[in-house]
This record gives C-alpha cells, structure tokens and sequence, in this order.
C-alpha cells in the first residue's frame, strides 16, 4: 500500500514535463502538488471530481494545450500562478467553495 506522498511523487515524476499526456480525471486524490503537470505541454483536458481539495502552486503551469478544465466544489484553494502559460485556456470557473486563491 502507497501513502498518500508517495503517490502524488508517482504522479509528478510520471506526468511532469509529459508531452504525451491529453486528458486527467482525479477523484480519490486530495491534493494535487504543486509542479505536477508543470510543462505537460499536450495536456487538454482536466476534470477535478469530488475529494480534491487543495491544487498547489504551479500545478499546471506551462500546459499551452489546456483548454478545458472543470472543477469539483470540494476544491478550497488554489496554489500561486496554477495555470500561469496556459495560453490557450480562455475561462476557468472558479468553484464558489474556493477560500484561497
């Protein structure tokens, strides 16, 4: 059994810089790191459900094909610059449970 740190490093070192990843759904994660999809410059589509709380700094920083992303309410902060280069992201719904930004 992974703790809950040793996945998230799994998922960095896995998709940090990826230029093959397109599309990430998450539900049983509770705290996206931040840098973990720093430079997944192929990224297009990311939907956050239910258990996610916490998106750190950086998280997606770089990703210039982000086009879509959908949050769920259980999200309640964001990190500094989270979609920072995201050129082609146009509207990002903020969830109204969000307390930090």
């Amino acid at each position: 059994m992974f703790s809950m740190a040793a996945v998230q490093m799994f998922i960095w070192i896995e998709t940090a810089g990826s230029t093959s990843l397109r599309e990430v759904q998450f539900a049983t994660v509770h705290k996206l790191a931040g840098l973990t999809f720093k430079g997944c410059t192929s990224l297009m589509r990311i939907k956050i459900l239910s258990g996610v709380k916490s998106i750190g700094e950086s998280c997606f920083n770089g990703c210039t094909s982000l086009t879509d992303i959908s949050f769920h309410n259980s999200v309640t902060q964001f990190g500094k610059d989270v979609f920072k280069g995201c050129t082609l992201l146009s509207y990002i719904k903020i969830p109204s449970s969000v307390s930090v930004l």
